[in-house]
């Protein structure tokens, strides 16, 4: 009974995501190109498609910024229903069918682009966001450094088939070393020689986030004003480890400790049990009580 009430207690301390309280929507796809430019900015071209479950008049995003208070522009906003065509909407606070907003999200790291767009349930809506955000790179001595969540851990549920994408903007990367903290099995492609960095996710739990830890060439933004004179290559490796050695360390007090023990606790009483009733004392006739009270039913009859 014990070794039950741990078990069902470990299962209730899971994280329990608003999908599977059956959200509004879904997201099906989502894919994100990173475009890394001469300034040290970052041009992000996030496209994702929301499969709706109930009728809806549009949609709020949240994006983290690489510092708090950050320059940032949005460029565009583009829709599409049901696969069809994107089409840009207009930025204004009408609050009008096919308008979006931008202001200051709760935190000074975050901003948010509020759509207004009419949505039919079982109806899936593509919506393309494309902005720039400032200072995201920054320059040492020795190598430029991106340093990033890419998708922040703010999206209550399911992200499926999650492609994310980094362009330098030149090829033969040198230096060129690229780690990447993401909670979900993922696949990663690394090319100095083309000058690109790509990772797929088939599914990223709800609240999860996906950051990018990058090295490459200060030559990838000669035009960056944000500059010190620090290096910073041997550092990143060494906080890079000391990351891993931390995840590895939690994975196996987790997923590999914590079930030997209960295992361990299960087989331990399982054998105390056993030895008591083993120890049982068997009563001679002599000592077995005997009660002489009239019984409340009849005897019998054949």
């Amino acid at each position: 009974m014990i070794t039950f009430i741990l078990m069902i207690s470990m299962t209730a301390l899971r994280t329990v995501h608003a999908d599977d309280d059956g959200p509004e929507y879904t997201i099906s796809k989502l894919n994100t190109n990173c475009q890394i430019e001469k300034n040290g900015a970052v041009r992000l071209t996030r496209t994702v498609t929301y499969n709706f479950d109930d009728d809806a008049d549009g949609l709020t995003y949240q994006q983290e910024l690489p510092k708090t208070n950050s320059p940032y522009h949005v460029e565009k906003v583009e829709i599409a229903d049901n696969n069809a065509k994107l089409k840009p909407i207009q930025q204004n606070d009408s609050g009008n069918n096919n308008t979006y907003t931008v202001t200051q999200g709760d935190k000074d790291d975050t901003f948010l682009i509020k759509t207004y767009h009419s949505v039919d349930c079982d109806n899936n809506v593509t919506i393309r966001y494309v902005f720039t955000m400032n200072d995201a790179v920054t320059n040492y001595a020795d190598a430029a450094r991106l340093n990033y969540k890419v998708i922040g851990n703010d999206t209550d549920v399911t992200q499926k088939n999650v492609h994310i994408k980094f362009n330098f903007g030149q090829k033969n990367l040198t230096p060129f070393k690229a780690w990447i903290h993401c909670d979900a099995f993922h696949t990663q492609n690394v090319s100095a020689k083309d000058g690109t960095l790509s990772l797929a996710i088939k599914k990223l739990p709800a609240n999860k986030y996906v950051e990018a830890d990058i090295l490459f060439p200060k030559s990838v933004t000669a035009q960056n004003q944000n500059v010190k004179n620090s290096k910073i290559i041997n550092k990143t490796i060494t906080q890079e480890k000391k990351i891993t050695r931390e995840r590895e360390l939690s994975f196996f007090l987790n997923y590999c400790l914590l079930p030997l023990v209960i295992i361990g606790y299960a087989v331990l009483r399982f054998l105390i049990v056993r030895r008591k009733a083993q120890k049982a004392k068997v009563l001679k006739v002599d000592e077995i009580p005997h009660n002489f009270d009239i019984p409340t039913m009849p005897v019998g009859m054949y």
